[in-house]
This record gives C-alpha cells, sequence and structure tokens, in this order.
C-alpha cells in the first residue's frame, strides 16, 4: 500500500463529511471532480489500484444515510416521506441491467464477438475476442457505487435534509476549484511553473493524459484523467 500526496486533502474531507449528510454531499459533490487523484494506491493483479476520492467517501454517506433510515423507522408512520419516483426506477433498472450486463454477457459471448481492449478502448485501434476479465467487476463495482450515491441524495433531498439548489452550488464550487486548477496548469505549461502531479494526478493505476496538446495548444485536464474527460464532465453539468 502506498500513502499519495493527496491522502491529507482526503482525510480534511472525510472530517468534515463526518459532520453529517449536508456535509458529506458538499465534500463528495468536490471531490468528484478530482477524478485523477486517490488518497492511497494497492498492489492488485500485479499493478497499482486507486480509489476514487468520492468513492473514498461513499462510507461515510452510508453511515449518514443508515442512521436517516433507522430514525425513519423508529419515527409515526405518518411523517415518513419516501417516495420511487419514475425516473429512480429507471436508474435502479439500468444499474440492475448494467450489472448483469458486465458480469454475465462476457461469459454468454465469450469468444464469438470481438470488442476494444478493455484497460484500451478507442486508443489501441484493435480489437480481441470477448472474455471475462477482471474489468468487468470493475465495471460493475464503479455502477453499483455511482448507484449509490445517487440513491443517498435522493434519500436526504425527500427528507429535507438537503436541497436541489444546495446540491447545485455544492457542484458549482467542486467545478470552480477544478478550473482553477485548469488555469494553473496552462499557466504553469507557460510559464515553467510546477504542476503539482503526485497531488491531482496521484492515481497511477490508470492512464493519465495530463500533456496533450491539439495543433500545438495544451489541452486543460485540470482534477480530471484527460482533456476529454474534462469536457464531458462540464458539459453536464451545464
Amino acid at each position: 500500500m502506498l500513502l499519495t500526496d493527496f491522502l491529507p486533502a482526503f482525510l480534511v474531507m472525510a472530517l468534515v463529511a463526518l459532520r453529517g449528510p449536508r456535509a458529506w454531499l458538499a465534500v463528495t459533490a468536490i471531490a468528484a471532480f478530482f477524478q485523477a487523484a486517490t488518497p492511497l494506491l494497492l498492489g492488485v493483479g500485479g499493478r497499482a489500484a486507486g480509489l476514487a476520492p468520492a468513492y473514498a467517501l461513499l462510507p461515510i454517506g452510508l453511515w449518514h444515510g443508515l442512521g436517516l433510515l433507522f430514525r425513519m423507522g423508529r419515527a409515526p408512520e405518518r411523517t415518513r416521506q419516501f417516495a420511487m419516483t419514475g425516473r429512480f426506477g429507471l436508474l435502479v433498472l439500468f444499474t440492475v441491467v448494467g450489472v448483469f450486463g458486465a458480469l454475465a454477457y462476457p461469459r454468454l459471448f465469450q469468444g464469438m464477438v470481438s470488442v476494444l481492449p478493455p484497460r484500451e478502448g478507442l486508443d489501441s485501434g484493435v480489437v480481441v475476442p470477448l472474455r471475462p476479465t477482471g474489468t468487468n467487476y470493475i465495471q460493475s463495482f464503479y455502477l453499483v457505487c455511482n448507484f449509490t450515491i445517487a440513491a443517498l441524495v435522493y434519500l436526504f433531498h425527500q427528507q429535507g435534509v438537503i436541497t436541489i439548489e444546495s446540491f447545485r452550488r455544492f457542484l458549482w464550487i467542486g467545478g470552480a476549484v477544478s478550473v482553477t486548477f485548469g488555469c494553473y496548469q496552462l499557466l504553469a505549461h507557460l510559464t515553467g511553473l510546477p504542476w503539482p502531479a503526485s497531488f491531482v494526478n496521484s492515481n497511477i493505476g490508470v492512464a493519465q493524459l495530463p500533456e496533450q496538446t491539439m495543433l500545438g495548444v495544451r489541452r486543460m485536464s485540470a482534477t480530471f484523467l484527460e482533456p476529454s474527460m474534462l469536457s464531458l464532465h462540464f458539459l453536464v453539468m451545464v
């Protein structure tokens, strides 16, 4: 196990998140932008593996969520406010289908179709026969993590712990922090100032492309794995 330079910042986030559901959500919304970082690295299958900060904070969110459910169970039935909407039901269905597909399809169709390499994707330029790999379990794990975070946000919102407006504000704060890192990244490239890669890009277990250029111009990756991921997330947020 290797502790990274991001660990002190993560410990501060965790301490703040322990204060309550609202604090956890605020910290998680900010941590979600640090997708290229991890508080620690583990040796798994002969390679380094790190967990993104937002996922690492998930146990604290579960603790708050279970506490809220326990209090709901002890409250009078007329005061309980929880109902599954159609959109949340679709999210449940999507997660179930995604997890089932990631685990079952490589076994059902092994060797019958060709796919992009699971660890390389479009950049590889080649296809290989489909077969089960550890990546299938990782994909399922991330699907479950994303669903759990969404379910906790849904629960806290329905119980009046948070509002959609406050959640959006937390996301904008996280986005502002990420853009600040991105602006410094471009400034560092032009001036030679040091880029804190051991902090921002501490998850060396995944491919990191912070030095991409296009037509000779440095592309901004900020706190993300590579520039296209930054563009995608900010487009969705806007």
